[in-house]
């Protein structure tokens, strides 16, 4: 455990000084650190492969007016990935404008 700490003792000091000054415990800081270096790799995935939008599963909210997509990486599993969320049917791409319309119409006349 020692050498472990002596070889990675200036890292270790950055960490627990970063954490503390943010009112952290070293445990929350490290989940924010490693999900910070998943959200980097999957956007170099995406630069890399591309994006699909699953337009077949899409999430409206009416309350709010947002339609939420799930977009993956194309050559990897479905389970990774953001939520691409649409506020306004400008925002969306023309192919699918006529899909979700009626939808954002509805939302707007029952504001």
């Amino acid at each position: 455990m020692y050498k472990i700490f002596k070889r990675n003792k200036k890292r270790l000091s950055v960490i627990l000084y970063n954490a503390r000054i943010n009112d952290m415990t070293l445990n929350e800081y490290r989940i924010i650190l490693h999900r910070l270096q998943e959200s980097k790799a999957l956007r170099k995935k995406y630069k890399k492969f591309g994006v699909v939008l699953d337009w077949a599963n899409a999430e409206f909210d009416p309350g709010l007016g947002w339609l939420m997509v799930q977009e993956y990486v194309k050559s990897t599993k479905r389970e990774e990935g953001h939520i691409a969320v649409f506020t306004g049917i400008n925002d969306l791409p023309a192919d699918v404008k006529p899909l979700f319309e009626s939808q954002f119409l509805g939302s707007q006349n029952d504001k």
